[in-house]
């Protein structure tokens, strides 16, 4: 019988089956080249987020990103 976990995403709970140990492994050297940010948004404000990179064909993750991007870029113009 095959083991599953749980991922919650924004407030959503999704089975998922079980990494293999060698999966855990990858993931966590994968991770590990990141910092991790966390943001606090409203409600509202998150929906509306979700519906959006939905609409473009995104993620959460690389919209921030190119959120942050694009905004260093014009603000270093702007100086």
């Amino acid at each position: 019988m095959a083991r599953h976990g749980i991922i919650i995403l924004f407030g959503e709970a999704f089975l998922a089956p079980e990494k293999t140990e060698a999966q855990k492994r990858a993931q966590k050297t994968y991770m590990g080249k990141f910092a991790r940010a966390e943001i606090r948004v409203d409600p509202e404000k998150q929906e509306r987020i979700q519906e959006h990179v939905a609409g473009q064909g995104e993620s959460v993750n690389a919209f921030v990103n190119r959120a942050i991007d694009e905004t260093m870029e014009r603000d270093k113009e702007e100086s």
